[in-house]
């Protein structure tokens, strides 16, 4: 049977039992039927045009291309990328960064699949920090990749099973920060920022939080620290992530 034709047949009827058993009253923004608020909405053929597409995108990377090398991997799950002050693009694509001019012709992909030097398992996230370098996670082999903008790998830090935050992570004094797990609380999980230079060196650690899953709190629209005047200190509270302080703290 139809779904459309079926779901089309109930909703009149819907609508009908429910004027029957009450009277409807006009105000603004529809009608009111035993309490229920009823709204009219305009058919999408005359509904008025809030906005139009362009005929052609704005930017188009990927797709089909000669060589399978040169097109994304469908086994990503994290397609992500940011943009330098140039005018490129660093888009993270599983095991490799993949590098394209404001036209959205590739120039150049660093990485390949693995666990050595240069090589990634599966990259999850990438930021931009002062000078267009570049900071991408790899959880899996536990490490973060510092990349030049001349698609040079700087250095590899290794920083255990970490994350960046979704949307970002990236400071443009050269730091960055990584959500880790913290030690546990009464068999609970808990969660820490911490927050690091592009050597690997760690300057604050901020939690612990609980949950399972923090990055889902960090969102990039705001901020994790506030620096004045040479000082670095949290602005948000646990009530602003979303979260339970453990016991005591």
């Amino acid at each position: 049977m139809d779904r459309s034709v079926l779901a089309g047949s109930l909703w009149p009827a819907i609508l009908v039992v429910g004027a029957v058993g009450g009277v409807a009253a006009q105000g603004p923004g529809g009608r009111v039927i035993d309490g229920v608020r009823i709204v009219d909405n305009f058919a999408r053929r005359s509904a008025p045009i809030a906005f139009t597409l362009a005929a052609k995108p704005t930017l188009d990377l990927g797709g089909l291309k000669a060589s399978p090398d040169d097109e994304f991997s469908p086994n990503g799950g994290y397609l992500n990328g940011v943009r330098l002050s140039d005018g490129r693009w660093a888009v993270i694509d599983e095991s490799r960064i993949r590098f394209f001019n404001p036209a959205g012709r590739q120039l150049a992909v660093v990485g390949r699949k693995g666990g050595g030097p240069g090589e990634f398992q599966q990259i999850t996230g990438i930021c931009r920090t002062r000078g267009d370098t570049l900071v991408v996670n790899d959880p899996i082999n536990g490490r973060v990749t510092i990349v030049a903008p001349n698609v040079r790998i700087v250095r590899s830090v290794a920083v255990g099973r970490a994350d960046l935050p979704w949307g970002g992570g990236c400071f443009d004094d050269g730091t960055f920060v990584l959500v880790t797990a913290a030690p546990s609380v009464g068999g609970d999980r808990y969660m820490q920022l911490v927050l690091r230079r592009l050597d690997g060196r760690t300057t604050q650690t901020l939690g612990p939080f609980w949950q399972s899953t923090p990055d889902r709190f960090l969102p990039a629209s705001q901020p994790l620290w506030r620096r004045a005047a040479g000082s670095t200190s949290a602005i948000r509270g646990c009530t602003k992530c979303g979260c339970t302080p453990p016991r005591g703290r």
